[in-house]
């Protein structure tokens, strides 16, 4: 037993201690504990730190923070009506407008002459005369805009050496807030089309690798229109991409049967025909539609071209290199896409197809619509023999006597009144109401001075008409007429031809 006491002695016991600490919490809502015994000493002070530009969220965490700005960017409008705009933003390096795309923020105001140079403008009041807006950039793309404010101030000021001064200060509605602060000289530019690109066509094509990434972007600055004189697409319109200097090697080309254009055709969908309607090609990829010609028929893209009325051209494709070859799946996932409207070499726009009468002050008193012509032969009267042209108008103006007589020899030529060698007799007739002029003769005494008359009897057997005649003449040498006028534009059927 004594040994048992003594081996019970020498066990172990816990005993409890005060122990003093200091506990910090932090802006991140963690804590940090100091023992006082291992402190020395504390101390609090407050410092002046330049900050040039503060962005923050809702909880007032700080998102970017830098000492200065550099540069601000600004855009004075030649229109005096029109707001200045300031833009500045959080990419480093910054020496170009573009370069702020770089950065995840960048600022946007937009500051009415009335409320430029004013100090304390109550940002979010009414009729401030300021649109401040935040955005946020995602590979070079907005992808976050923060245009609702909440409050805020602002005052800018500029001194007689052009030194720009801003002070801003504001919160947005989603609880972001951007304080900044700037003394210097803008960088003037003159446009922000880089930032904020016009709507509309890319004008460009697009090709990505079997991966589905994006390996090449050519800018096209135009379009060339031909005709496929040989092989499965013979007699097909060939519309052929014009690139930039970086990208002039590019083969780029669609075959199109004539009755298409203007359709969508879709490889997935498109009936199957005799010979191929459509052939795309950009590179290596090249692709029929759903054919018994060519063997080769793609299964994914679509290809849509239009030629517009005013003579421009619209391209949209989006092509995968993928098809069946005699039945078989072949091809590989790489894809191009072209998107273009703009000029196109051998378009010419389409013909108005109507007549138009201008009064003596030069004002349009009329327009009609041409639905077709009628050609003739012209059996008496000074142009006996030569070919006649009859317009034929819309319902609303059948009445209007409209007709031009030609010698079948200038036929396709442009007769111009002021110039064309004298004839023993009139080569050219032009009627539009009561104006009726004659080409420079000596046989119908009045001869036309000012216009120009073209007849051109087309392959296609269509017919194109363009005049532009005044009602001034000389009259066995004297002066006559009025300062009436008449145009015929039109290309179309012609009954007789």
């Amino acid at each position: 037993m004594a040994i048992g006491a003594a081996a019970v002695g020498t066990l172990a016991y816990a005993y409890t201690e005060t122990v003093e600490t200091m506990t910090v919490e932090l802006n991140d809502g963690t804590n940090v504990q100091y023992k006082i015994e291992n402190v020395a000493r504390v101390s609090f002070e407050a410092h002046e730190e330049t900050v040039g530009c503060l962005i923050s969220d809702g909880t007032g965490a700080e998102l970017y923070k830098t000492q200065e700005i550099e540069p601000v960017f600004r855009l004075v409008p030649e229109d005096d009506a029109l707001p200045t705009h300031f833009l500045f933003g959080s990419a480093d390096n910054v020496e170009e407008l573009a370069d702020l795309k770089n950065g995840k923020y960048m600022a946007h105001l937009e500051i009415s002459n009335a409320a430029l140079f004013q100090p304390d403008i109550d940002l979010a009041g009414e009729n401030s005369g300021v649109i401040l807006k935040l955005y946020e950039w995602t590979d070079g793309e907005i992808s976050a805009p923060h245009e609702t404010l909440a409050e805020g101030t602002i005052t800018t000021a500029r001194n007689a050496r052009g030194i720009f001064t801003l002070e801003l200060d504001a919160k947005f509605a989603d609880g972001l807030a951007v304080r900044a602060s700037y003394r210097g000289l803008p960088t003037d530019v003159s446009d922000l089309e880089v930032l904020f690109p016009t709507p509309g066509p890319k004008n460009e094509a697009n090709y990505y690798n079997a991966d589905g990434a994006l390996s090449q972007s050519a800018k096209i600055v135009g379009f060339k229109k031909s005709e496929a004189t040989s092989g499965p697409m013979k007699g097909a319109a060939v519309y052929t991409a014009i690139f930039d200097e970086d990208h002039s090697d590019i083969k780029c080309e669609i075959q199109l049967d004539p009755t298409y254009i203007g359709q969508t055709i879709d490889f997935a969908t498109i009936e199957k025909s005799s010979k191929p309607v459509c052939y795309f090609r950009y590179g290596y990829i090249q692709i029929y539609s759903n054919n018994d010609y060519a063997g080769i028929s793609g299964i994914n893209g679509t290809v849509e071209v239009i030629e517009n009325e005013d003579g421009t051209l619209t391209v949209n494709a989006d092509v995968t290199n993928q098809y069946l070859n005699w039945g078989m799946s072949g091809g590989t996932p790489e894809r191009a896409t072209v998107e273009y409207t703009g000029e196109c070499e051998g378009l010419a726009p389409a013909p108005a197809n109507e007549a138009n009468y201008y009064n003596a002050d030069g004002a349009l008193f009329q327009t009609a619509t041409i639905v077709g012509f009628k050609k003739s032969e012209a059996t008496s009267g000074p142009m006996k023999g030569a070919a006649v042209y009859t317009a034929i108008f819309d319902e609303d103006h059948s009445d209007i006597k409209c007709e031009i007589q030609l010698d079948p020899t200038y036929i396709g030529q442009t007769i111009d009144f002021a110039t064309i060698e004298k004839s023993s007799k009139p080569v050219c007739y032009f009627r539009y109401g009561y104006i009726q002029i004659y080409s420079n003769n000596d046989y119908a005494g009045i001869s036309g001075i000012n216009g120009t008359v073209e007849v051109i009897e087309n392959e296609d057997g269509t017919l194109t008409v363009n005049a532009d005649v005044t009602n001034q003449y000389l009259n066995w040498g004297m002066s006559g007429g009025t300062p009436e006028r008449a145009t015929v534009e039109y290309k179309g059927a012609c009954e007789g031809l």
